[in-house]
């Protein structure tokens, strides 16, 4: 009897085994409507000011931040004229959703609200340059950047500029 039971068990695991395996499609799992502008950046993070004669004072890293992480992605309603930019607390601690515009990979917003900081607007605009910046590899890599003027610092503009993370230690 023992005999018996074990060799049910046994064909009735194979059969759960065989039977829990799904077919492979053909189906795409898509993306978001702003994908090409979507992702992680690894950025740093300049200070200008333009002075009274509108020249631009370009202080460099001023804060001696380096690399930080900055991320831009879709709305919650997958929406293709707007995005999220955000640097979750890394830096400014800023969040706002902007407008852009697919055809030339640009985002902007002259009041946006900074969704981390109830009191504060700021002014954006930035650009995503597929292929133009270059890895440590020597291999073509998406460039990004973004200007901010808070309104809690007015006159002075916050550039983060860098590339696309690729997941691999530079």
């Amino acid at each position: 009897m023992k005999k018996i039971f074990s060799a049910i068990m046994i064909t009735a695991a194979a059969m759960l085994g065989i039977s829990s395996c799904s077919t492979e499609t053909d189906e795409s799992a898509g993306g978001t409507a702003v994908q090409d502008m979507a992702g992680k950046w690894d950025v740093v993070i300049d200070v200008m000011e333009v002075d009274e004669n509108g020249d631009t004072i370009h202080y460099g890293d001023y804060y001696n931040y380096g690399t930080l992480s900055f991320f831009t992605y879709n709305t919650n309603d997958n929406s293709s004229d707007f995005i999220y930019v955000d640097d979750l607390g890394k830096f400014w601690t800023v969040k706002a959703k902007v407008g852009c515009d697919l055809s030339n990979l640009t985002f902007f917003a002259d009041n946006a609200d900074n969704l981390y900081a109830s009191e504060e607007t700021c002014k954006v605009s930035g650009r995503v340059m597929p292929g133009a910046a270059t890895n440590l590899h020597g291999k073509p890599n998406d460039s990004i950047y973004v200007d901010f003027e808070f309104s809690l610092d007015p006159g002075v503009i916050y550039r983060y500029a860098g590339q696309r993370y690729t997941g691999f230690y530079e």
